[in-house]
């Protein structure tokens, strides 16, 4: 979806092979990344994403999250970020994309 948007996506297939691909010498303008995943939290990844690109912009998805979470208030008040709720369209998600990417 994203290449259909003309972004240029980086793909990682977990966390920490995000955090690896944040390591690399690669232009990394924002990050897509689902909330619950195996090994780590979109939360945790967000984290290290910040610490490299200090206002990236983040799109949280996930098909269930904890509102009430304490990750979930705290990301909910910084600058550049959104949440998507799954399912979506594509229409949906790339609006959102370039709501907050093309900002």
């Amino acid at each position: 979806m994203l290449r259909l948007g003309g972004h240029s996506p980086i793909e990682a297939s977990s966390g920490e092979e995000g955090i690896e691909v944040l390591k690399a010498p690669l232009p990394i303008d924002g990050l897509v990344t689902d909330i619950k995943m195996p090994g780590m939290t979109g939360f945790e990844l967000a984290r290290h994403f910040r610490t490299q690109v200090p206002d990236g912009p983040i799109l949280f998805v996930s098909g269930y999250f904890d509102t009430e979470e304490e990750d979930y208030m705290h990301w909910l008040q910084l600058p550049k970020v959104a949440f998507l709720h799954k399912p979506f369209d594509p229409g949906t998600f790339l609006k959102q994309v370039g709501n907050l990417f093309d900002s």
